[in-house]
């Protein structure tokens, strides 16, 4: 059922992409018309899972010196860092991305990490505001999924702006049907 789930989710979004006509509308192609998305080679549970130990340590340690640099106090950056790891109330965190990776819900991983960029990595101060640039969003940003336009980057805290670049990296080597390594729901 998942790998079903999977293949139309990526066939929709090679289909989005490969329907773009040109910029007067006419839904004709042309030479500038966006290279259809090819997805990433999926990860392994196993790699997903290693990939998510880094990101957990990315925010369990954060760099001395980028919080130094946010002008914050301890407690902000361990309460950030908990809400990252943890989740509040009825937000998702790092963990709930673990438990979905390992009962094999790739799906739910996904859209949990997603919450966690979207809702859990904006500065901590005027400092700490740092942007992935549009080169990087270009690498690791294949659909725009989590910054629609790359030209005007995306603004994230520095004290996590490592983190955040490996999630969505985590994000689209969810996608597609994995590998065999992958196993079965529990």
């Amino acid at each position: 059922m998942f790998r079903a789930i999977a293949g139309f989710l990526l066939l929709l979004s090679a289909l989005a992409f490969s329907s773009c006509g040109d910029d007067n509308g006419s839904g004709a192609g042309s030479d500038t018309s966006p290279t259809p998305f090819i997805a990433p080679e999926a990860l392994t549970t196993t790699q997903a899972l290693a990939l998510l130990d880094e990101i957990e340590a990315l925010v369990q340690e954060p760099n001395r010196a980028l919080v130094a640099l946010a002008q914050v106090g301890e407690a902000q950056v361990q309460e950030r860092s908990l809400r990252i790891l943890n989740g509040v109330d009825d937000v998702s965190g790092l963990d709930d991305v673990r438990v979905s990776l390992e009962s094999a819900d790739r799906v739910g991983a996904g859209e949990y990490l997603f919450n966690v960029v979207r809702d859990d990595t904006e500065p901590l101060s005027e400092p700490d505001t740092r942007e992935i640039d549009e080169e990087t969003l270009d690498e690791i940003d294949l659909t725009s999924t989590f910054d629609e336009d790359h030209s005007d980057q995306m603004i994230v805290s520095g004290v996590y702006k490592d983190a955040v670049t490996k999630m969505m990296q985590l994000w689209y080597g969810l996608l597609g049907v994995p590998p065999e390594d992958t196993p079965e729901p529990t």
